[in-house]
């Protein structure tokens, strides 16, 4: 184990990209992203491609394991990501391994702050146990984590996947959100997820938001929080909030998409 996870460091950094409240703008909290350590050797494409190759090869576990005891370690710091939650994603084979959940339980139990470890289930594997998946479930919520179904609409996560489980929150593909404003089939997706999560006390975040008109129209659907180049792409520091902020008024004044005092007033009447 000690050899893998030196061969995963060598290979692998940690990167934070942020997830916002759309309605006021402040952080919800971070996506810990794998990507490249050496980008000589490694694109992030070749990266993606490497995680689904361990992934079908059944080695996914160790690279799991890794990116757990790397966020647990750094995470013992109070001002890590500026004091913010970061999740992670896990596949769901990990998920369903034997033995898995115990080894979370320890990591979790060591930590000062096990509250802002959260997590995200993979789309990439089919889940064939619901029972252990919504024991690990069960597990970390009684640390305060929380836990998202990734990349909801697409590959295994579905409607019917999503009634199975107890997540806390509920990712749309970035394939709906990138194409919204021109596809009435991806906004009734959208729509149609944001009423199935609020009937189910649960909150939805969209990916890839990338302009100011984008986020208008998730607001007014009534999307929780965005993540994407709006707001700050995957940086080996977390962006704080001031840079962020500076991200939205760029991109508003490149776009010419609206004032700030007009973005402003949209969202106070959402409130």
């Amino acid at each position: 184990m000690a050899a893998m996870n030196k061969q995963y460091s060598n290979i692998f950094s940690q990167f934070y990209q942020p997830v916002v409240n759309i309605k006021d703008g402040g952080i919800s909290h971070y996506e810990v992203l794998l990507r490249p350590q050496d980008e000589s050797k490694y694109s992030a494409l070749s990266i993606f491609q490497y995680i689904m190759s361990i992934e079908k090869t059944g080695e996914i576990e160790l690279l799991d394991r890794w990116n757990i005891n790397e966020m647990a370690r750094k995470m013992d710091s109070p001002f890590h990501a500026y004091g913010f939650p970061c999740s992670i994603n896990l596949s769901p084979l990990t998920i369903q391994s034997d033995g898995f959940l115990e080894y979370l339980n320890d990591v979790m139990s060591k930590m000062k702050h096990p509250e802002r470890l959260h997590f995200e289930i993979t789309e990439t594997s089919e889940i064939l146990d619901y029972k252990k998946v919504n024991d690990f479930i069960s597990m970390v919520k009684t640390f305060g984590s929380e836990v998202a179904m990734d990349d909801f609409g697409t590959g295994f996560a579905n409607l019917e996947s999503l009634k199975q489980l107890d997540v806390d929150i509920i990712k749309i593909d970035q394939m709906y959100v990138r194409d919204c404003l021109r596809d009435v089939e991806h906004r009734k997706f959208i729509s149609d997820t944001v009423d199935y999560a609020k009937e189910h006390n649960k909150k939805v975040v969209a990916e890839f938001v990338e302009d100011p008109s984008i986020e208008k129209l998730l607001l007014k659907m009534g999307v929780d929080c965005g993540q994407g180049y709006l707001y700050g792409k995957a940086e080996k520091k977390p962006e704080s909030y001031i840079s962020i902020q500076s991200n939205i008024q760029r991109a508003i004044e490149t776009l010419g998409f609206e004032t700030r005092q007009e973005r402003s007033d949209t969202l106070s009447k959402t409130k």
